[in-house]
């Protein structure tokens, strides 16, 4: 029943926007009465903190999916699998996620979104790990906290507010082309080295 409700709500949402969006709606969409929706949720706030929730749920899914691809991709393509992988989750129903990750200021994801970035710290930093270089980079904790961050933030920027001076994909080339500068900004401080590790 809980995920009826939060398909009817995510429904709502994308079809008729937050100002329509509420306990009624969602209910006559899941085809109950209000009383029954409201055994599992007590407000519109409720629904829509249910609604971010899920949405982290399947962010953390999606991740644990590309895994396999992750612990064989080099560092440029490492970023672009787990932007995509981002984008893959928001545009999922017909872009239901996307259209509630333009509501995020309206979701309150403080702890969904620290859960998530948990999960990606810990993933990020053991496949890191069979990389010598990234391996032995300083302050490997701030820069992953940083780099993920910056990642995130700024899909959700772009989902609640697309630039109108930029496509999606010139987002993404974007976001991995600051990443592995900044990755590699990382490495020469170990390395000493006048360029990117690994240039010819």
């Amino acid at each position: 029943m809980v995920e009826r409700i939060l398909d009817a709500a995510g429904m709502v949402l994308h079809a008729r926007g937050l100002a329509e969006f509420g306990t009624r709606q969602t209910a006559e969409a899941a085809g109950i009465s209000v009383g029954s929706l409201y055994q599992y949720f007590d407000s519109k706030e409720a629904l829509l903190q249910a609604l971010g929730g899920r949405m982290i749920g399947e962010f953390q899914t999606e991740i644990q999916q590309v895994i396999p691809r992750l612990n064989q991709a080099q560092p440029r393509d490492f970023i672009r699998i787990l932007i995509t992988s981002a984008y893959t989750v928001l545009d999922r129903d017909g872009g239901r996620n996307l259209t509630l990750m333009r509501h995020w200021k309206e979701l309150n994801l403080s702890a969904d979104v620290a859960s998530v970035e948990r999960v990606l710290m810990q993933y990020v930093e053991l496949l890191s790990n069979s990389q010598p270089l990234l391996r032995s980079m300083p302050d490997k904790q701030r820069t992953l906290y940083i780099g993920i961050n910056a990642v995130f933030f700024n899909l959700m920027r772009y989902a609640s507010e697309p630039s109108p001076y930029f496509s999606r994909d010139e987002l993404v080339e974007g976001l991995v082309e600051m990443l592995e500068l900044y990755v590699q900004s990382r490495i020469l401080n170990v390395t000493g080295a006048g360029k990117p590790a690994g240039d010819n």
